[in-house]
């Protein structure tokens, strides 16, 4: 063997003592799968979870132990209820309503309720509320107006929904003025004609067969569309040739 000034590793034996020196093996860390099991509302956010275990102690995380996540106060499904001075003047006024309607029930027996003319009277007090709450000098903005008149509408509309339901027995619905003169032209007809006691379904079938006349001469555009309009007419007609009562109507057109 041939010994030199360096060294037997030649020149560079410094160089390569001293970088081996600096060396360091890296520990292997083995790859772990973890499941983790978390139980949450359903109506939380989900979140992911990254655990990351010490690589000496893989055993330190049990995977099998749930993860139970809890909302300080669960999240409400109730509506809002609005409880704003407005609403409540809007709920009062449905209440005297109902007191009337029981009044007319009293008086002259069940009551037919306009549903047109109820929308368009809650419309009309509720303009007139809103603008009653504001000082003269101090007009509203008409958004703000506008969004007024609709909280008090809604707050009037639900309320008397509700109060129906204690009077429903003597109660009946028609959409609007139309179905009265309907009625009313029923029992002029029923006074006029006689007819034999034919059960619903041949008046409901001379009711398709007139419309599809009407169709095929290109009186109406779509047949589907006519028959589920006049259906209800229909129906309301039938009811009032075989009864001779009246309707007693609310609301009356003339007070609002």
């Amino acid at each position: 063997m041939i010994h030199h000034r360096y060294g037997r590793y030649g020149p560079d034996a410094w160089k390569r003592r001293r970088q081996g020196r600096f060396q360091r093996r890296l520990p292997v860390v083995a790859s772990i799968v973890a499941v983790v099991h978390i139980q949450m509302p359903v109506n939380a956010e989900r979140i992911i979870f990254i655990v990351v275990t010490s690589p000496g102690n893989p055993e330190d995380f049990e995977q099998n132990k749930p993860i139970s996540i809890q909302r300080e106060q669960p999240l409400s499904l109730q509506p809002v209820i609005d409880n704003s001075p407005l609403a409540k003047r809007a709920r009062i006024r449905a209440v005297d309503d109902i007191e009337d309607i029981k009044a007319l029930i009293e008086k002259d027996g069940p009551v037919t309720i306009l549903d047109d003319h109820v929308h368009k009277r809650a419309t009309t007090l509720a303009k007139e509320e809103v603008k009653n709450s504001y000082p003269p000098d101090d007009p509203p903005d008409p958004t703000e107006y506008r969004k007024r008149v609709e909280r008090w509408k809604a707050a009037y509309l639900d309320q008397l929904e509700e109060e129906r339901k204690s009077i429903a027995r003597d109660l009946k619905s028609f959409p609007d003025t139309k179905a009265v003169n309907l009625a009313r032209k029923a029992r002029e007809d029923r006074r006029k004609y006689m007819f034999a006691p034919f059960g619903r379904g041949p008046f409901h079938q001379r009711d398709l067969a007139v419309v599809s006349t009407l169709h095929e001469l290109e009186l109406c555009q779509s047949l589907e569309e006519y028959l589920g309009k006049i259906h209800t007419y229909v129906d309301i007609y039938e009811e009032a040739f075989r009864n001779s009562k009246e309707e007693v109507v609310w609301p009356d057109p003339a007070s609002f």
